[in-house]
């Protein structure tokens, strides 16, 4: 991989890790409009969507062990796959609402854990 190459791969992964944002706070305005709501569908769609964040979480952590395993970078460029890892670890582990019991869809509440 060329240094242009890593340097693509890097802006491309803060672009990403972004959209992961936006997406990650989407997620949390509309548990919360679902929760003030008490609209069920709505909540239904916010438990479906978080798959999705996931799904990017191990994206990106898959594209930033390759870099640290064929760039050795260094200094900034460290410090910002660094960052991805601990930014997209964080939003993945909130999950936005969870069911109290299986099978119950009424039955979602807000979760930090």
């Amino acid at each position: 991989m060329t240094r242009e190459t890593f340097e693509g791969e890097l802006h491309r992964l803060k672009d990403d890790v972004v959209q992961m944002g936006v997406r990650a706070g989407q997620a949390i305005s509309r548990a919360v409009e679902a929760l003030r709501t008490r609209d069920v569908a709505l909540a239904e769609q916010v438990v479906a969507a978080d798959d999705a964040i996931d799904a990017m979480h191990l994206e990106l952590e898959r594209r930033c062990m390759r870099l640290l395993a064929t760039q050795q970078p260094m200094a900034g460029d460290l410090r910002t796959i660094a960052s991805v890892f601990a930014i997209t670890m964080t939003w993945s582990a909130w999950p936005i609402m969870r069911r109290v019991s299986p099978g119950q869809p009424s039955a979602l509440v807000w979760s930090p854990w």
